[in-house]
């Protein structure tokens, strides 16, 4: 926003304004990639440990409907 901004009044060129909007796409995705893969190794571990249950699941089908 700052970026945007100050390309606004003309103290930022539109290659910083790219730069920046790439870098929020970018954190955004790994954020997202973050959160699956620990709710996938979560229900791994149940898995694993004998105690994965249909609540377990439908919580899961929560977090993911959610989204960040």
């Amino acid at each position: 926003m700052a970026t945007r901004r100050g390309y606004e009044i003309g103290t930022r060129s539109i290659v910083d304004v790219l730069t920046a909007a790439t870098d929020i796409a970018q954190a955004q995705r790994d954020y997202c990639r973050a959160l699956y893969d620990q709710i996938v190794a979560r229900v791994q571990l149940k898995a694993a440990a004998g105690v994965l249950t249909g609540t377990n699941i439908i919580a899961v089908n929560a977090l993911l409907r959610r989204g960040p």
